[in-house]
């Protein structure tokens, strides 16, 4: 079980960035890019994790984040759990997206029953 607060900090046309937070404190970005390109769709993410400023930046990067996400091995199983399910929401989007980008004039709550 993950227990991390997901933060939306910016939502554009071509991307979106979260912010992931655990305990309370900030302990990465993740950065979705779509682009145009001849077969379609281009799709991107990027993820950093740590601290990139302060004075308690190495502290924080070297010793909490591994405390964390290491302790108890949890770590590598909810890591494989996220990227478990970022290949499979990536892989669906073609079978949603298209549907949901037709109802956006519904504005942010869209309502949508499939029965």
């Amino acid at each position: 079980m993950l227990n991390e607060r997901l933060t939306v900090l910016s939502l554009e046309n071509d991307f979106y960035t979260l912010q992931v937070s655990r305990a309370g404190m900030r302990v990465a970005d993740i950065e979705f890019r779509f682009n145009d390109c001849d077969s379609g769709v281009n799709f991107t993410s990027k993820l950093t994790v740590g601290v990139e400023l302060g004075l308690l930046k190495s502290l924080i990067n070297r010793i909490i984040l591994p405390w964390l996400y290491f302790r108890n091995r949890r770590w590598e199983q909810s890591n494989a759990a996220w990227m478990q399910h970022t290949v499979e929401e990536i892989g669906n989007f073609e079978n949603f997206l298209p549907e949901i980008f037709n109802r956006r004039h519904q504005g942010l709550k869209i309502v949508w029953n499939r029965d």
